[in-house]
């Protein structure tokens, strides 16, 4: 969820609302509709807790990291939301 907050800008609130609007956000987090997801403070309170403990910023750079040296992000996203490519 924080990757789609930090790729849409989205605020704790909006991210909550997000997820719970778009069918591509809730499959790429994992969630499902019949599970609830977790809400705003719950997202503060994760964030804040990997902020405390350096992890945040380790995540992204090794997601980024990753992302380069396998296939590209865009294909990694569709994959991810259940959205097939064509193979070259």
């Amino acid at each position: 969820m924080l990757l789609i907050q930090r790729w849409y800008n989205l605020s704790d609130p909006g991210l909550e609302e997000a997820v719970n609007d778009r069918m591509s956000f809730l499959r790429f987090t994992g969630f499902s509709l019949d599970h609830s997801i977790p809400d705003e403070t719950t997202i503060c309170r994760f964030r804040n807790e990997l902020g405390k403990r350096g992890l945040f910023e380790k995540l992204l750079d090794k997601i980024s990291t990753r992302s380069m040296n396998s296939e590209s992000s865009a294909s990694l996203l569709c994959n991810q939301v259940g959205v097939d490519l064509p193979r070259s």
